[in-house]
């Protein structure tokens, strides 16, 4: 095989992408069948946009555009930090 510049064989650092991404596969479908489990029921939104569509859409009926004005925060959380939450 011929040699580029350092030590490193053209394709063989691609190969080796390759070999541990498959390798990680079936961790990650198991980590995401159990989100797209999560996201089935409307009581849970277990990604910021609900689910994997980003449908950010729910079927309650309880908030509408009469009953929005009345929504307040249920909780918050602080982190001590004033700045810095990009």
């Amino acid at each position: 095989m011929k040699h580029t510049s350092g030590n490193t064989v053209p394709g063989r650092k691609k190969a080796l992408a390759v070999v541990l991404a498959s390798l990680a596969l079936p961790f990650a479908a198991q980590a995401n069948d159990k989100i797209v489990e999560l996201t089935k029921s409307d009581e849970n939104w277990a990604k910021p946009c609900k689910d994997y569509h980003c449908s950010q859409y729910s079927p309650i009926k309880d908030v509408n555009r009469t009953t929005v004005k009345d929504l307040r925060p249920a909780w918050s959380f602080s982190t001590g930090v004033l700045h810095g939450h990009e």
